[in-house]
């Protein structure tokens, strides 16, 4: 069962507003398997009309110019639809394998630019007003290469890439609002944003609600490969009872495809629509024409694939959990649709397929750290879907129990399948990390085939953090590898609910691929949101780009290269070395987030940290402080793969050379010679602050002071009274690093 709610942030605060209702199930469930080319018939209602975008108009970038506010809790924000109001019946825990991930990670093996933080609840606001203050972020990226675009809730932002792929503000933020064709009356909702390398255009869609239960699809294409240019309007399905809620985008080398969920009223769930439109036409805007599909009552939460080239788009849902809709199979099974064809010569076919699927649950409520109650995950839909080389992955919610833990958490779904002819299921797995919570997964491939995963993650201890997760092209199925820490939570996430509302989703995008026919690229752009500050609701969203390799990931023990400066230190001195551990896989190429272990070994001081993760250069630093005696001391690096290396710090004592004037003196009387110790390093430097402590055997006097510090000249001196009688005096001068020195006084009776 799902509910429409909507929230809206005023001030420190979320209410909801206006909507939210249980829909019921109604409808008998339609048979599904194999459907005849051409549109579905609409199981509920009359078809909607003829499945046409109106071009309203050129959206134009580059003007950030923050709006004027529409006033607080007048027109409420459009957070989800459809969400679950009851979960399914206890959620199984176990239903099929469970791949354990550690909570934070760091990465033996990927490579990752420096996080860069995108934006924040806080910073729209104070950007673009108050209607931007909405929950969740349902962050969303799409990369051309040189460029990287971010849709969150009500914003959009470009940002510039360079070549070693770090960040830099192109233009925004600037409102959805303005940017798609949004009328009066209604608010802008649920974007999505893709990049097409064939067309080189950019193109974006989200939904226009109103307060009411209307709502229309809106869908924008740029009129270059360069993001802050103009942009063409487009809407369509314009209706006064229906919410269309969350439509999601995909595309393929002919095809754009927009898929969406109807509530009538915002409260009955109708099913699912499904438009396909020329891509070619579409981004011309010469052929507006669409075929529809839909609304299929069977079906729930669609999602087109990025297939980036060829003639055959593919989507897929969850049809294991029925509690949404009727199954169209009467079995748990993974909805599977192939889509032929184009509007532009009333081609389009619409075929489906259900292969078995191990059944799948709504995940429990995420705990997160005090203050914070635990964050809604919503339910076990599917949240996005990437094809390569016939091959699908897609990812969702679902509840499972990690290895070595007991309870049930919130887990990820990943599903593989195959595509080279009938659909089958290569992998269907779930990836927990015991004591921890995992939700809202994205999913890219780069050319290589290699996966990787970007997800939020918090427990009792960790906040909401971005957290990211790899399977190699070559790894075991069913496995998944803990990768890079993109950005850790600063504290509890507290919006003033009971159940604070996070996701819907997170974003992965390849960036496409540069050689001839080659789909994806080497690296991989991650974004997802994160607690921004402790105890608001101050969501936060970053973004890093992982470095696969166009062979994949290494694989192996990486190398390990250790050095210290400088080698040498006083013993008890004070001094440090800087200890530099360089990490590279077996390609040679620099390994970022990798954390390296340092310990030692012999006569030695401190290590501080003991262990560090590698920036992006691949590098992890220590400070060694010298031990208080002489000796060696060897340091060790070592990170998990295998790796380490060792290098040695020696601590000598000071060189002391010590004088006496005069070295003879008359005995019995109160003659003094001035004893000058002067201190110098392992390099010949004068050492200043050394404490040097005086003794004296044999025949002798008195020592006056028996210790001081030597100055900035490194000279400390004392006064030796000569002894009553005839003889000789041995003076010692030393200091806490080992080093003395002796020096003799001469006492005799008679004149001198």
């Amino acid at each position: 069962m799902h509910a429409f709610c909507m929230l809206r942030r005023i001030g420190a605060l979320v209410v909801a507003v206006v909507l939210c209702a249980a829909p019921v199930a109604v409808g008998v469930p339609v048979a599904g398997g194999q459907s005849a080319p051409g549109p579905a018939p609409a199981p509920l209602i009359p078809r909607r009309g003829t499945g046409t975008l109106v071009r309203v108009g050129v959206a134009a970038f580059a003007h950030p110019a923050r709006r004027a506010d529409r006033g607080a809790g007048v027109l409420p924000v459009l957070s989800h639809a459809g969400k679950a109001l009851q979960p399914s019946a206890s959620p199984n825990g176990s239903a099929v394998a469970v791949a354990p991930l550690s909570v934070p990670g760091g990465s033996t093996s990927v490579s990752v630019t420096p996080t860069d933080t995108l934006t924040s609840l806080d910073s729209q606001v104070a950007a673009l007003g108050s209607d931007q203050g909405v929950e969740p972020p349902d962050t969303i990226v799409a990369t051309s290469g040189s460029q990287l675009v971010e849709m969150v809730n009500d914003s959009v932002t470009v940002w510039s890439v360079s070549a070693a792929g770090a960040l830099a503000l192109a233009s925004g933020p600037l409102d959805l609002n303005s940017f798609f064709y949004v009328p009066s009356g209604y608010t802008f909702s649920d974007p999505r944003v893709v990049y097409d390398p064939v067309g080189q255009r950019w193109i974006a869609s989200g939904v226009a609600f109103t307060a009411s239960g209307g709502s229309a699809i809106v869908l924008d294409v740029s009129a270059t490969a360069d993001a802050t240019g103009n942009w063409t309007q487009y809407e369509g399905d314009v209706s006064s009872t229906l919410i269309h809620d969350q439509p999601k985008l995909g595309m393929s080398g002919e095809q754009v495809v927009l898929s969406w969920n109807d509530f009538l009223l915002g409260s009955l769930y109708e099913g699912a629509t499904t438009w396909v439109f020329d891509r070619a036409g579409l981004e011309s805007g010469s052929v507006l024409g669409a075929a529809t599909f839909g609304p299929d009552s069977n079906a729930f939460s669609i999602v087109p694939a990025s297939v980036v080239s060829g003639s055959t788009e593919y989507a897929v849902w969850n049809d294991a959990d029925c509690s949404y809709s009727g199954c169209s199979t009467g079995s748990p099974s993974l909805g599977v649709v192939e889509i032929g064809g184009t509007p532009a010569n009333n081609s389009v076919t619409w075929t489906t397929y259900n292969p078995a699927l191990a059944p799948m649950s709504n995940p429990p409520a995420a705990l997160q750290p005090a203050p914070g109650n635990a964050i809604d995950t919503d339910d076990d839909r599917l949240l996005g879907a990437v094809w390569s080389n016939n091959t699908l992955w897609t990812a969702g919610n679902d509840a499972c129990t990690p290895p070595g833990d007991t309870a049930v958490r919130s887990c990820l779904r990943l599903i593989q399948v195959d595509l080279s002819a009938s659909p089958r299921i290569l992998q269907d797995f779930d990836a927990g990390a015991a004591g921890a919570e995992l939700y809202y997964p994205a999913v890219a491939l780069d050319g290589a085939g290699n996966l990787a995963v970007a997800f939020s993650a918090s427990s009792a201890s960790l906040p909401a953090s971005v957290g990211t997760a790899y399977q190699l092209a070559s790894s075991a199925a069913g496995t998944l590898s803990t990768g890079p820490w993109i950005e850790s939570g600063a504290g509890a996430y507290v919006d003033g609910t009971s159940s604070p509302r996070w996701g819907d989703y997170s974003g992965a995008v390849a960036v496409p691929g540069s050689a001839a026919g080659q789909l994806w690229g080497a690296q991989i752009w991650v974004a997802g949101e994160y607690a921004a500050q402790a105890g608001t609701d101050d969501w936060g969203t970053a973004a890093a780009e992982l470095s696969l390799g166009s062979a994949g990931f290494p694989t192996g023990a990486n190398s390990l290269a250790l050095s210290a400066d400088p080698t040498t230190l006083g013993a008890n001195s004070g001094e440090t070395s800087q200890i530099t551990a360089t990490v590279t896989d077996s390609t040679g190429a620099v390994v970022s987030g990798d954390p390296v272990t340092f310990s030692d070994a012999g006569t030695c001081g401190t290590l501080s940290p003991t262990s560090e993760q590698t920036d992006t250069n691949g590098v992890a630093k220590a400070a060694y402080a010298a031990a208080s005696t002489p000796g060696a001391c060897t340091i060790t690096a070592s990170d998990p793969s295998g790796a380490s290396a060792s290098v040695d710090v020696t601590q000598v004592s000071n060189s002391l050379a010590l004088s006496a004037d005069p070295t003879t003196l008359a005995a019995n009387t109160e003659a003094t010679s001035q004893i000058t110790a002067t201190v110098t390093d392992s390099t010949g430097a004068v050492v200043s602050g050394d404490l040097v402590t005086f003794s004296d055997a044999g025949t002798c006097g008195t020592l006056s002071p028996t210790s001081e510090q030597t100055g900035t000249n490194g000279v400390a001196g004392t006064t030796y009274t000569a002894a009553k009688k005839a003889g000789t005096c041995t003076i010692t001068a030393s200091d806490s690093s080992g080093g003395s020195a002796s020096v003799s006084v001469s006492q005799r009776n008679g004149r001198h």
